[in-house]
């Protein structure tokens, strides 16, 4: 693999959601979704057309690198602290 590729190693995480919408194909409601979070971290007045973009860019490289099948993350895993998504410190994660 290329210096700075991007890959998908093995399974990757989702709520069941975004975990449906990923296996049946629903880019477009996926990217909706997650708008909403884009929005939450955006500066005040951003428009939404433009997060929704940003949603859809960020999306596009999970799209195009996925390998592997969903693994779902309990929320009291998560509660604990002990859910494999947030076993890594910022920015040393499997997807930093």
């Amino acid at each position: 693999m290329a210096s700075g590729a991007i890959a998908s190693e093995g399974n990757w995480a989702a709520c069941t959601k975004c975990r449906d919408l990923i296996v049946a194909g629903e880019r477009e409601k996926l990217a909706k979704r997650g708008m909403r979070a884009t929005l939450a971290m955006a500066p005040p007045g951003t428009p939404v057309q433009r997060a929704l973009e940003a949603t859809r860019e960020v999306q596009d490289r999970f799209w195009e690198n996925r390998e592997g099948e969903p693994h779902l993350e309990s929320r009291e895993d998560w509660d604990k602290g002990v859910a494999p998504s947030r076993l890594y410190p910022p920015g040393e994660g499997p997807i930093s």
